[in-house]
């Protein structure tokens, strides 16, 4: 049982916690009014077979929808497209129309699924290839026919 009264033995003054306190960071959000994008979208043409006539039909019914913004191609990898849209205004709702998948196979020909919508990416000289080296896929693009060269250039020096 605890006494009622003060405590008898020495006081022991209470410092303040030593933890640091973290601080609450909001990551930024999508910038919705941003007048470029890159996406990733999947082609409905099989893993290995897109053609450059299926490429090219999505590219064209995408321009189409945006009218006088600039689409650029950045790359393919098996079935993914990357493409770079400049100087437009209507991001938004082109990322809702690729969200609603079944309407957006219907706009978009050889359309399966939008895989990812980056607003504010740099455009023009800005977009360079450090920035097409940010994601993973995008990189090994490029390493693995420059690993493939240097294996065949080995074999061929042997």
């Amino acid at each position: 049982m605890r006494p009622a009264g003060p405590s008898t033995g020495p006081q022991v003054p209470i410092q303040p916690s030593r933890v640091a306190t973290a601080t609450a960071t909001t990551t930024p959000r999508p910038q919705r009014d941003a007048d470029s994008a890159e996406i990733t979208v999947e082609l409905d043409c099989g893993a290995f077979d897109c053609s450059d006539a299926d490429i090219n039909r999505f590219l064209d019914d995408l321009q189409d929808y945006l009218g006088s913004a600039t689409v650029s191609f950045v790359s393919i990898r098996d079935n993914m497209l990357r493409v770079l849209i400049c100087d437009s205004t209507s991001l938004p709702e082109l990322e809702t129309a690729l969200r609603q998948r079944d309407s957006a196979q219907v706009e978009f020909q050889n359309f399966d699924s939008l895989v990812r919508f980056v607003y504010g990416v740099p455009c023009g000289g800005d977009y360079s290839v450090s920035y097409i080296f940010d994601s993973p896929s995008a990189a090994s693009v490029v390493t693995l026919p420059i690993t493939l060269m240097m294996v065949l250039l080995g074999a061929i020096l042997m």
